[in-house]
């Protein structure tokens, strides 16, 4: 017999089950929607008007908030936390711990690894893989086919364009913006307000310094240093 929380009048209640179709009722006074097929494992909360697509499988301890919508196909590790109005596509994978903020949209076919956060409001596109330990900032945004590697921070209001590839342990300030399929090597810093054109290559190590601007398809070596607020269009070796 499996334990799931639900909410009357804005607290948890436990209900006790062996299948969920026992719950329907439960289900339905709430408006909570499980399509067929789905898998829930031990002491899982499910927030009012809430949605789970079909063979969805959510893992033990998640707390799923309200109004949030699960896509098909998708896996939900152990001890997650969906927050309120979320957004989560078809054929999704989230590693255990990670946390899924207030009114996030995350797309189709992304994965994103254990113990990562992903801040309220951001857009994480289709396709997009999060490396695990990895933190990205609220209202950021991450486009369709790109890659942030292991232990990265994406912070606040930041874009990552489209098939970009950071590397592990990138710390990339607030409000900056990274073109499309530019790559972006291990440990590197970009300060806040930084802008980073497209096609552009950031070696290993490197740091640019708040508020600069690199150009389309530069080339900066590894272990550079950029100073706050520069302008650079041509390649640094």
């Amino acid at each position: 017999m499996k334990t799931i929380y639900l909410k009357t009048k804005d607290e948890w209640t436990s209900f006790k089950y062996n299948e969920l179709s026992e719950l329907e009722d439960e289900f339905q006074e709430r408006n909570i929607k499980i399509d067929y097929r789905v898998v829930i494992e031990n002491h899982v909360k499910i927030g009012d008007n809430a949605e789970i697509g079909k063979y969805t499988a959510i893992g033990a301890n998640v707390k799923i908030g309200d109004n949030a919508e699960i896509g098909k196909y998708t896996a939900i590790g152990a001890n997650v936390k969906i927050g309120d109005n979320a957004l989560i596509g078809d054929y999704v994978k989230i590693g255990f711990n990670s946390k899924i903020g207030d009114d996030s949209e995350i797309g189709r076919y992304v994965v994103i690894g254990d113990d990562s956060e992903i801040g309220a409001y951001s857009e994480i596109g289709d396709g997009a893989e999060i490396g695990g330990h990895s933190k990205i900032g609220d209202r950021a945004k991450i486009g369709y086919g790109s890659t942030i590697g292991y232990g990265s921070t994406i912070g606040a209001y930041s874009e990552i364009g489209t098939n970009a590839l950071i590397g592990a342990y990138v710390k990339i300030g607030d409000n900056a913006l990274i073109g499309k399929y530019t790559a972006i090597g291990a440990n590197v810093k970009i300060g806040d307000d930084s802008e980073i054109g497209a096609y552009s290559e950031i070696g290993y190590g490197s740091t640019i310094g708040y508020g600069s601007t690199i150009g389309d398809r530069a080339e900066i070596g590894t272990n550079a240093e950029i100073e706050p607020n520069s302008e650079l269009e041509n390649s640094l070796k």
